[in-house]
């Protein structure tokens, strides 16, 4: 009695075809796995850096609404020749402005936005009587203020505008240069997931 017995399996070339295929779809899988965790970095990056300008200017925008009072133009830097740092005052606050350094501490007060309490007058900051209290950094960890104008007009209109970015230890990944007023985020998103800037202008009516 002859018996016939099946043998059959999957050929040295088919094994090798199989596993291409699962590997390029692995790498497929995988691809896609970073690039949406890039763009969830992206947005929460995104998401801080508008939280903060947003916060720094309604802050500026209430001391202007509800002040009595024009705010103290004493010197607000314009980033232009080496002019990157200066203050200003509005109504009991007094605020702080250094450009183009990224903040690292937000306990430290040398650095980007810092609010602090200062009374009716408007000292320029260490000099002899200047005794501020409630100085807040206003700004994240690896946030950098690279622009603030405060501009008011005969009409009691005031226009506040900021320019923040956020970056991590490549300061190569903004356009123009990390030192520049309109500095913006460039490059692809696998090389730029951990930076976001944004470029913010309101008006706001000044109390009578």
């Amino acid at each position: 009695m002859n018996e016939t017995i099946n043998n059959k399996g999957f050929t040295i070339l088919e094994l090798m075809i199989a596993t291409t295929a699962f590997t390029v779809l692995l790498a497929i899988i995988m691809t896609s796995f970073l690039q949406i965790g890039r763009m969830y970095i992206k947005g929460v990056n995104l998401s801080l850096v508008q939280e903060d300008s947003r916060n720094i200017t309604d802050s500026i925008s209430n001391d202007i609404r509800f002040s009595g009072n024009p705010p103290t133009l004493a010197h607000i830097p314009t980033g232009l020749g080496g002019d990157n740092s200066g203050y200003f005052c509005v109504g009991n606050h007094r605020y702080r402005v250094n450009l183009y350094q990224q903040v690292t501490d937000t306990s430290d007060t040398t650095k980007g936005v810092v609010r602090e309490n200062v009374g009716p007058s408007c000292p320029q900051p260490g000099s002899p009587g200047d005794n501020p209290t409630d100085s807040v950094q206003m700004l994240n960890n690896g946030m950098q203020l690279n622009q603030l104008t405060l501009k008011c007009a005969a009409t009691n209109i005031c226009t506040i505008g900021i320019n923040v970015v956020f970056y991590g230890s490549d300061p190569t990944v903004l356009s123009p240069s990390a030192t520049n007023p309109n500095a913006k985020c460039i490059g692809s998103l696998a090389g730029s997931q951990f930076c976001a800037n944004t470029s913010y202008t309101t008006t706001v009516l000044q109390s009578p």
